[in-house]
């Protein structure tokens, strides 16, 4: 029984599965195959940093599915508002990683793996973004996924990755633009108060002696 990984491929979306299922088990938005350890796929929307669960043995080919979703007009894409999983941390469970494992996942910037284990035919693996390859002490290598592996783990983003994409406004947002409407509106009629009550050319005053 074999499932492809883009049967899933939506933004809102939740799988479940029975826990007397031999074939499959879901874990941190993950299909996997429950006898190997092979992730098939994941699904919804994965955060910016993403954690593969330890049940994870293998990260099949193409099953990091991260989510991505770009602004169009008229079909035509003009930035992202989702940038998927930028920084994916993979624990030491994992022995085996496809070598398009993360191809799916386009904005891929950052690997962390906790293993140990060196998988050689992920040295050409094609990620244009991929960046920083970060290990633990207990990997004797001086590669991962064609790079110079180094040890720690760091999940910063450049400011690229960090800028806010959304359409619309969020609620602090609104209310702030609100506020600020509010006291404009304030300033205004009190302007105008002022200005009323202010005495006419050729008015007088109790200041002004009357003749």
């Amino acid at each position: 029984m074999t499932i492809d990984p883009s049967a899933f491929d939506y933004a809102d979306i939740s799988l479940k599965v029975e826990k007397d299922n031999p074939y499959f088990t879901i874990s941190g938005n993950c299909l996997i195959e429950r006898n190997s350890g092979n992730l098939i796929l994941t699904f919804g929307n994965l955060p910016k940093v993403y954690t593969i669960p330890k049940e994870v043995k293998k990260i099949g080919g193409t099953s990091i599915r991260a989510w991505t979703d770009a602004a169009q007009v008229n079909s035509i894409s003009f930035y992202n508002t989702n940038l998927g999983a930028p920084v994916i941390k993979i624990p030491d469970s994992v022995i085996s990683i496809d070598k398009q494992a993360f191809l799916p996942d386009v904005f891929l910037y950052t690997v962390c793996y906790d293993g140990f284990v060196y998988s050689p035919e992920v040295e050409d693996v094609a990620q244009p973004l991929l960046t920083n390859a970060y290990v633990t002490d207990k990997y004797p290598y001086h590669k991962l996924l064609g790079l110079t592996s180094v040890k720690s783990c760091s999940t910063k983003l450049p400011r690229e990755y960090r800028a806010r994409h959304i359409i619309g406004l969020s609620i602090p947002e609104i209310v702030l633009i609100v506020l600020v409407v509010l006291l404009i509106i304030i300033l205004i009629v009190s302007i105008i108060l002022i200005r009323m009550k202010l005495p006419k050319a050729g008015d007088k005053t109790i200041f002004q002696s009357i003749n």
